[in-house]
């Protein structure tokens, strides 16, 4: 969870005038409906469900740099006042993008959450890379659906018992998520990944659309602008900011730079993204290298960015 999404959604949209709705349909009555062309989850995040039963035939990765992704997370948070269902989150749709908390208020949010929330980013992207295999997100080793659920329900279960669950387990086989192997979805792992911090960038955005409208441009009742005009939907969104729709840097409060890490919160981040890179590095599978590939260097940069991070602390 975090403003990746958000990104990502607007350009589809600019380049189909077709509308996104979430895992919840906040903005409609507690139901999805066909006239939605796009979903943004979170699933298998505790935070998003699979809303779209068999509708949705492939995926697009949205990937964000995890300081920020932890950041933007616990800021949406505090602009719904921290819900935990569908009817407390409506009612606060139309705040979001608009206030950041205060310094202290996310001291706390670390000092409670850091580790598990760092762990899940990670956690999430092995699920989408992975065809749906199921994993414990603490360890990131194999784990069997019950305990699956029991992550993905973090108030019925506490992180120790999920733990105790988890280290009890022996000879676990390879489970995959039903949604991804009993027709849901013809295969889990996304056809593209993008950047959302490219996507934000003048002179990496246009190319990072490009990938989002190859992946719809054959697809039933898609109708993509020309690529001529890829560019300028681009310019809308990001610069002229035409949609009306808020982002990240709509939202009023103490500077960025504010919200700090510490030395060892960062070193965390960096364990686990060598942990990814290398794992994503030697995989042998052809029809995951290009997106492995990409992958990779996605998480070189960002390893280098916790570097120059830290070098600032």
């Amino acid at each position: 969870p975090g403003s990746a999404k958000r990104a990502a959604f607007l350009q589809l949209e600019g380049l189909t005038e077709l509308l996104t709705t979430d895992d919840h349909d906040l903005d409609g009555d507690g139901k999805s409906v066909p006239r939605y062309a796009f979903v943004k989850t979170q699933y298998p995040h505790h935070e998003g469900i699979w809303s779209w039963g068999a509708r949705g035939n492939q995926s697009v990765y949205v990937l964000q740099n995890p300081r920020m992704a932890l950041q933007t997370y616990m800021f949406l948070l505090h602009e719904i006042n921290y819900a935990d269902g569908w009817m407390s989150s409506r009612l606060h749709r139309f705040d979001t993008f608009k206030v950041r908390p205060s310094v202290d208020e996310w001291i706390d949010f670390k000092r409670d959450r850091f580790t598990r929330e760092v762990n899940s980013w990670s956690w999430h992207l092995e699920y989408w890379m992975e065809n749906g295999l199921l994993r414990d997100v603490f360890t990131h080793n194999l784990t069997n659906p019950e305990i699956m659920d029991g992550i993905m329900n973090p108030s019925i279960y506490t992180e120790a018992e999920l733990s105790t669950f988890q280290d009890a387990l022996s000879d676990v086989n390879a489970t995959f998520d039903r949604h991804c192997v009993e027709g849901d979805m013809p295969y889990c792992l996304p056809v593209a990944i993008v950047s959302y911090e490219k996507l934000m960038q003048e002179s990496t955005g246009p190319a990072e659309v490009g990938k989002l409208a190859r992946v719809i441009q054959n697809q039933p009742s898609m109708n993509v602008v020309d690529e001529s005009v890829w560019k300028c939907v681009w310019k809308k969104v990001i610069i002229e900011k035409d949609t009306g729709v808020r982002i990240d840097s709509d939202r009023e409060g103490p500077d960025m730079e504010t919200y700090r890490f510490t030395v060892g919160e960062v070193e965390t981040i960096i364990d686990e993204l060598e942990r990814l890179k290398e794992k994503y590095s030697t995989s042998q599978l052809s029809m995951t290298a290009p997106l492995y590939e990409e992958l990779v260097s996605y998480l070189t940069e960002y390893i280098a960015d916790q570097y120059s991070y830290l070098h600032s602390l």
